[in-house]
């Protein structure tokens, strides 16, 4: 998969470590190691960017970040769009219609520049319609559903954890977006269909 190279952006590290999260490292868990860009390469060369600037994934597609050498900071999976969020008893209702969970998983590599603290997957979601109309759908509200996020990733891990989105009711036909300010392309995006939304 062609990978996306980071910028540090020193602002965009406050803006980041602004989400909280209790989610944490699994070091047992069965996700495949990082790989170098000398043995693979993680992006066909010929993938072309949506009309929205991003790569289109399919669930279970791997999408990753490079380091300035050129090797593989992270790599992480969108495994599920979930047609259900099991949020706690005191959080609040959606803004946008109706919470939906990402269920994902991350393996981190080297960090020879020290970039993975500004890496967060627990903000920059957006969701664009058919029309494209779009919507933030890192809503404060998704956050105060459920935080499985892991706060701050650390180097040569791997974690599972779940996002919980913002989306609007009749969110299908319509994509999720992910993006940071961290990333210096575009980001990534994923199909929300009838059997996701």
């Amino acid at each position: 998969m062609k990978t996306l190279r980071l910028v540090a952006v020193i602002a965009a590290a406050g803006l980041m470590m602004a989400g909280c999260a209790n989610g944490t490292p699994d070091t047992d868990a069965p996700v495949s190691a990082p790989h170098t860009a000398e043995t693979e390469a993680v992006e066909p060369a010929t993938q072309d960017r949506s009309p929205r600037g991003a790569l289109p994934k399919e669930l279970g597609q791997p999408a990753g970040l490079v380091n300035n050498d050129g090797t593989t900071l992270a790599e992480f999976v969108v495994h599920e769009i979930s047609a259900t969020a099991d949020c706690n008893p005191y959080s609040d209702e959606p803004v946008n219609g109706q919470f939906r969970t990402l269920r994902m998983t991350a393996a981190t590599g080297n960090d020879p520049d020290g970039l993975l603290p500004i890496v967060s997957f627990g903000f920059g979601w957006e969701y664009v319609g058919p029309t494209g109309r779009s919507v933030e759908a890192s809503t404060v509200e998704a956050a105060g559903c459920a935080l499985d996020v892991p706060q701050q990733l650390g180097p040569n891990r791997n974690y599972e954890f779940d996002v919980i989105v913002d989306i609007p009711q009749d969110a299908a036909g319509g994509v999720l977006v992910f993006s940071s300010p961290a990333v210096a392309e575009g980001g990534w995006e994923w199909q929300v269909t009838d059997s996701t939304a």
